[in-house]
């Protein structure tokens, strides 16, 4: 049997959570007949429950065994029948009860969909429920947006939101040359069939002028609009909404970049981008807001993904800008995969 990985304090068994792409090499005696989970070294297997108890109790039901009562064992009675003194790795009990959902020991929660379009449907489900949460308390919501997959998805949410209390922000843009304001042109679908009004639209300037411009923009929005954040300083949006890309770049944070090697402790939101002609979000500004929902959803990412949330220096790493952005008591870092782009994190 195998032993189970550990990085830091958040503990991965040898098996996968997550639908894998390659066989199970332990065997059908040590693999749970429902999650696919390999059992851990010191867990003897229990005989498996009825398919109706195990279901109900939430032993993945991605996959239902071909007979009411599958051959080989189940891990969720084994771990119902284990001794009081040998508790069950909490990753691996929040994985049963929400097969979808991994919370990793610093706080970040790692959403694992079926696909893009489930993607999609989270984006707009969760972005809904932030923002109506928001208004309800405030008044206000404020998010900041970039461009291209993460966006499209809230041009279908008209009736999902009151945009008219919405303040919208770009968290990165190009401003200068050709590209000059390709951020604010990709959103123009989004503000037109919402309806957005209180659209805050960066200047076409000189990237480290247009980035002191912004920010100070930023700053003096609509009263209760965005916040502050007492750890940090900076601006503090509801929401800042990330893609990300293959190379562990978000915004227009890209790896090493000297945008990227002044944080943590970068003392300004918004910081020309090295090299692009643009502004971007610094990583503490990021950081400093109430939400933030990183998509990485695609098959190239899935190294990426893994290192990123499993490597013990991830919050640290300069090379991949997207690990560094960190949860807080008062900052919820929510990531969204795909099962294309989760399949590596098992080898962690």
């Amino acid at each position: 049997m195998q032993r189970t990985r550990q990085r830091g304090a958040t503990r991965f068994l040898g098996g996968s959570p997550f639908p894998m792409k390659r066989e199970n090499r332990h065997g059908a005696d040590t693999a749970c007949a429902h999650t696919g989970l390999i059992l851990e070294k010191e867990l003897a297997p229990r005989p498996c429950l009825p398919w109706e108890i195990c279901r109900t109790l939430g032993c993945g039901s991605r996959r239902p065994p071909l007979s009411a009562t599958p051959p080989g064992f189940c891990l969720l009675s084994t771990l119902l029948s284990a001794e009081p003194r040998r508790p069950a790795p909490m990753l691996l009990l929040t994985t049963l009860l929400a097969p979808a959902l991994v919370v990793l020991s610093d706080g970040r929660r790692a959403h694992v969909l079926k696909n893009d379009d489930a993607v999609a449907t989270f984006i707009q489900t969760r972005v809904a429920e932030l923002a109506n949460a928001a208004i309800a308390q405030k008044g206000t919501f404020s998010m900041s947006i970039g461009s291209g997959t993460t966006v499209k998805p809230l041009t279908d949410m008209e009736s999902a939101v009151d945009w008219s209390k919405v303040h919208l922000f770009f968290g990165n843009e190009r401003t200068e040359g050709d590209a000059a304001g390709k951020c604010f042109n990709g959103a123009a679908e989004l503000i037109k069939a919402c309806g957005i009004s209180n659209v805050y639209r960066v200047p076409s300037l000189a990237a480290d002028e247009a980035a002191k411009e912004y920010e100070a923009m930023m700053r003096s929005a609509a009263s209760g609009a965005v916040g502050t954040c007492t750890r940090s300083g900076l601006p503090r949006l509801d929401l800042v909404l990330l893609g990300s890309g293959a190379d562990g770049h978000c915004a227009s944070l890209y790896p090493e970049s000297p945008q990227v090697v002044c944080s943590p402790g970068c003392d300004r939101a918004y910081l020309p981008a090295d090299g692009k002609g643009g502004i971007t979000l610094s990583l503490d500004a990021i950081g400093s807001a109430h939400n933030v929902i990183l998509s990485a959803g695609k098959a190239a990412q899935a190294d990426m993904v893994r290192k990123s949330l499993g490597w013990s220096n991830a919050g640290t790493n300069h090379k991949l800008p997207a690990g560094i952005v960190a949860a807080s008591d008062d900052t919820q870092v929510e990531w969204l995969l795909t099962e294309d782009s989760a399949v590596e994190l098992p080898a962690l």
